[in-house]
């Protein structure tokens, strides 16, 4: 569904993506490794359309989307979750979903009803600001949001950043229901040990290139070739 090959990117004078090539199966979940500040976020942006590749190219079924504006690449099917959760804090729950809501007369898995089975806590919270959600409330909100424009594909950057691990285990099941749903997603992710569990192929990035990739047999096996990339 997705393929990165050999992309570079940069942000000034500043050369971050050295060369990145992945790709991401149809019904899969792969997890991107690393520590801060290797290129992990970057190379979302590339994809989504925020920072385009300066060379290379990026295939998302089957068609190069370099260059392409970030509306564009959404309308074909692919959805952001990004890192900070970037609710509108001003809205309430509803008003966030109904931003994200694409009228498509095909599908209709994710549309309110269905972000309300997923995320019961949300219809409960529907009249509420954002500003007043607690951190894993905002993170489902960010999620469910995403889920509204009825991607194919979804990239979540960090989706458990600042969360408290019961809220990370019960944001993981949903992101295994979605996974189970069919659902396609590239999570940029530090808890490597939910990585490992949710993913059917990890990669990990060192300054900008990938450096490892692998199955989480193999990831689990081979610890030694990938340990001094990567906080454990």
């Amino acid at each position: 569904m997705l393929r990165l090959n050999e992309v570079h990117a940069h942000y000034g004078e500043s050369h971050i993506l050295h060369g990145v090539s992945m790709k991401v199966e149809k019904g899969s979940v792969v997890a991107l490794l690393g520590r801060n500040g290797m290129g992990k976020t970057t190379t979302i942006h590339a994809i989504i359309g925020f920072n385009p590749p300066t060379k290379g190219e990026i295939l998302f079924n089957g068609t190069n989307i370099n260059g392409f504006p970030p509306n564009k690449i959404s309308r074909m099917g692919m959805a952001l979750v990004p890192q900070g959760r970037r609710i509108f804090r001003s809205l309430t729950v509803k008003e966030n979903l109904i931003l994200g809501f694409r009228n498509n007369k095909i599908k209709d898995n994710h549309n309110l009803e269905r972000i309300y089975e997923l995320f019961p806590v949300l219809q409960e919270r529907a009249k509420q600001l954002g500003r007043n959600l607690s951190g894993g409330e905002q993170q489902m909100l960010a999620i469910a949001r995403a889920l509204m424009t009825e991607p194919e594909m979804i990239l979540m950057d960090e989706p458990f950043e600042g969360l408290a691990p019961t809220i990370i285990k019960d944001i993981g099941l949903k992101i295994e229901e979605l996974k189970n749903s069919g659902l396609s997603i590239l999570l940029v992710e530090q808890n490597i040990h939910f990585a490992a569990k949710i993913a059917d192929y990890l990669y990990i990035m060192n300054k900008g290139e990938i450096v490892y990739g692998g199955t989480p047999e193999q990831f689990h096996s081979e610890e030694d070739q990938w340990k001094r990339f990567i906080e454990i």
